[in-house]
């Protein structure tokens, strides 16, 4: 009725990315502290420190190497196996270690969050940087190893075109699948440290079943059509074909990854927002 008081009715608090957007923004920041945070931790307290970051996939590489190359007998021609598997495992290393440090960053961060008040997926998002950091170094490595075979062992012909450019978008949609899966694991690891160690089998057997160390072509071909459907399987022809311009990918599986992986991205960026204040609490 006219001329009665206004009634303020208190909601529960309902977050949303829209409604943290400018403070995200506002504190972007935050991005590069937690990115040089990951970074350092990655090795703190052990005796070799940094030279893990080679060490761990080199050993991973030789390994791949010597039974996919020499043990199973897989053709990677015309691209040397080394090179083959230098490069996909950088690609591989991006969309893993990302997920594994993503699925414990509340925990790992706890302390910290529960001091100082800002967006959480700043410190969220900032796991890429020991991803990149890793990816990136055997990425150096493959680059290395092209060289050498192009240009003194001449058993390889270095290819370079506007296709070279479709590594940027492989590797864009590698860290929005990781970021979209460690979002919603790493609120689940909040609850239950079960998580993190099953992640850590889960990727294994991902990696079996998703062509790092071979191509798609060296699999039976009735099993195509399941191993495209895999959105990794995409995103790694597509960074290799970037890389080699052999074995050209399935542009429309392609198409299905990408849209696939924004969907995983957006509903993991809603998990996280709306569970991430209740998953700081957890024990």
């Amino acid at each position: 009725m006219e001329g009665e008081a206004p009634t303020w009715t208190i909601g529960p608090h309902r977050p949303s990315f829209l409604r943290q957007a400018p403070d995200i923004w506002l504190r972007r920041r935050l991005l590069g502290f937690f990115m040089r945070r990951a970074i350092v931790d990655l090795y703190a307290q052990t005796i070799l420190g940094v030279a893990w970051v080679i060490i761990r996939p080199l050993i991973m590489v030789v390994g791949a190497t010597l039974v996919v190359g020499s043990v199973l007998g897989v053709s990677t021609h015309p691209v040397p196996i080394l090179l083959f598997t230098l490069t996909s495992f950088s690609a591989w290393m991006v969309f893993e270690r990302g997920l594994v440090y993503g699925t414990k960053s509340i925990v790992r961060n706890r302390n910290i969050l529960k001091q100082f008040y800002f967006p959480r997926v700043i410190m969220h998002v900032a796991t890429i940087g020991p991803a990149l950091v890793e990816g990136g170094v055997v990425l150096i490595c493959a680059l290395v190893a092209a060289g050498y075979f192009a240009f003194i062992a001449g058993t390889w012909d270095l290819h370079i075109g506007w296709y070279s450019l479709l590594v940027v978008p492989s590797v864009v949609l590698l860290l929005l699948l990781m970021l979209g899966l460690s979002m919603v694991t790493s609120v689940l690891n909040s609850y239950a440290r079960d998580t993190q160690y099953s992640i850590r089998y889960f990727s294994s057997a991902l990696l079996l079943t998703t062509p790092v160390f071979y191509p798609v072509a060296a699999v039976p071909e009735k099993w195509h059509v399941v191993m495209w459907l895999n959105p990794l399987t995409p995103m790694l022809e597509m960074f290799r074909w970037a890389m080699f311009h052999v074995h050209e990918p399935r542009w429309e599986f392609v198409a299905l990854a990408v849209g696939t992986t924004l969907l995983t991205f957006a509903f993991g960026l809603w998990v996280f927002i709306k569970w991430e204040a209740s998953a700081l609490d957890a024990r």
